[in-house]
């Protein structure tokens, strides 16, 4: 999983992979300082992890934080 806000990477955990577990469970919390309004959105993404093919994208998905903090509906 990397998380990327700005084009810069805040967390790489891909050393930290699990072998042949279908259900993964990573219990991570990542705390990440920004301003409002402005706010980048936050990038995240999966992968899967391969010895020799190199790791694919398996899920991704992004977090618009000023659009959620202004949303009436939040």
């Amino acid at each position: 999983m990397v998380i990327n806000v700005e084009g810069k990477v805040v967390a790489n955990e891909e050393k930290n992979y699990q072998m042949d577990e279908p259900n993964p469970k990573f219990n991570k919390c990542y705390e990440i300082t920004r301003n409002f309004p402005g706010c980048p959105r936050i990038d995240v993404v999966a992968y899967d992890y391969d010895d020799f093919f190199g790791n694919d994208v398996i899920g991704l998905t992004w977090l618009d934080l000023d659009d959620r903090f202004f949303s009436q509906s939040w």
